[in-house]
């Protein structure tokens, strides 16, 4: 029976780890739950990092000026440019991604669409990730929230799958809904741990803020997938 190979493909590691075919890795989910925070990654090296096409040229040509501006800087105001731009990066590709479509096909042609869009996740999950690095508090707010949606996006994204057009046996079809699905959950859950996590953010953050905007954004998202709202908290 020929392997989907959905998953592997989009659930590639970064950094050169490597996949078993069919297997979800938990250990690949960015958010954490409760009111733990993540480790800081290493030091953002803008020089250090590749350029990947992008389809928001505009936000990205500003994201790169911004990076390039706080080199030899460690002002917070530097710092507040660069993630702005970066984040403003980041929900122009999620955005992309959330108005796009399958086309479908034969099972090559779904697969080279899936591995697209697993290039396009993981690109703005990087810069979501870089969001947060940058130490700055509203922005490690918006960082968890947006790649909250980003994963809910893809969940959507992937449940609109359509059957491959090449693919008549019962049991290949069975287990191409059955990886579909688990994708779905995958990707559901990492949704919900980063929109917690936000939320876990805010309760955290200092009273004197206004997050009512960020908070009733992470409690709608968590509502999309039937998490009750009673888990948003107090603030």
């Amino acid at each position: 029976m020929r392997r989907s190979l959905l998953t592997p493909t989009l659930l590639r590691a970064p950094f050169g780890l490597g996949l078993l075919p069919g297997v979800l890795f938990a250990a690949l989910s960015t958010g954490c739950g409760g009111s733990v925070k993540p480790e800081r990654g290493p030091a953002y090296q803008p020089v250090a990092t590749p350029e990947t096409v992008s389809v928001c040229p505009e936000q990205w040509h500003a994201a790169k000026d911004a990076r390039e501006a706080m080199l030899g800087l460690d002002s917070v105001q530097a710092k507040e440019h660069a993630a702005a731009a970066v984040l403003a990066q980041a929900e122009c590709e999620r955005r992309a991604i959330e108005s796009g479509h399958f086309v479908g096909g034969t099972h090559a042609a779904v697969l080279a669409e899936v591995s697209a869009l697993g290039d396009a996740h993981r690109n703005a999950q990087n810069l979501y990730d870089e969001v947060g690095h940058y130490g700055v508090a509203r922005f490690e707010i918006a960082a968890p929230l947006g790649r909250g949606q980003l994963h809910l996006n893809m969940a959507t994204r992937l449940s609109r799958i359509q059957m491959p057009t090449d693919m008549p046996d019962a049991g290949e079809q069975a287990a191409f809904r059955a990886e579909i699905s688990s994708l779905v959950i995958h990707f559901r859950d990492r949704g919900e741990q980063d929109l917690r996590h936000c939320l876990a953010q805010i309760r955290a953050a200092p009273a004197d803020q206004d997050w009512t905007e960020r908070k009733t954004t992470a409690c709608a998202q968590l509502a999309t997938i039937g998490v009750s709202t009673e888990t948003c908290g107090t603030r």
